[in-house]
């Protein structure tokens, strides 16, 4: 019976995930903000490929169903990229407030412009995503099992567009 909860709940986990909208800012900037403050010099060969792979294993967070693409050749297309990721890991992907009536659990909120400039002058843009996302060890079992239960083959798939449809 456990079992079946279980894999019920985890079932869900990309509706909630993926449900309504990814913020592609922060609360207090805009996304010309985001591209002014940042600069272009910081997107190095190294930081590129550290997008990419880190968008890449984006399934660990629940975020595989969402398209963050990434545009090499543009250095506004990565920022953008770069933030719209940071955001899912740091925030969710879903609103929790806009999903339940009543939700008071308080939510990380970090200076996701400041926290990439810093991260892409040092080359440490990998270590600064990791960061971001849920460091408890409920969150590790929890992606565990999310990517046990996607790599099952007996496993319903789960698009993305249905979940925007039960949005709206």
């Amino acid at each position: 019976m456990h079992k079946i909860i279980i894999t019920g709940s985890l079932l869900a986990l990309p509706f909630a995930l993926t449900a309504c909208v990814v913020r592609t800012t922060t609360a207090n900037s805009s996304a010309s903000d985001a591209k002014d403050s940042i600069g272009q010099a910081g997107w190095t060969d190294g930081n590129v490929r550290a997008l990419q792979d880190a968008i890449g294993r984006r399934a660990d967070h629940g975020l595989d169903h969402l398209n963050f693409a990434v545009k090499a050749s543009d250095k506004a297309n990565l920022t953008q990229a770069a933030l719209r990721y940071a955001n899912a890991l740091a925030h969710g992907a879903s609103d929790p407030t806009k999903l339940y009536d009543i939700y008071t659990v308080p939510r990380p909120n970090p200076d996701l412009r400041r926290g990439l400039a810093q991260a892409l002058a040092a080359g440490k843009l990998a270590a600064w995503f990791a960061s971001l996302a849920p460091q408890t060890d409920s969150y590790a079992k929890l992606s565990k099992a999310y990517l046990a239960l996607t790599k099952d083959a007996k496993a319903p798939a789960v698009s993305g567009s249905v979940a925007m449809a039960a949005c709206g």
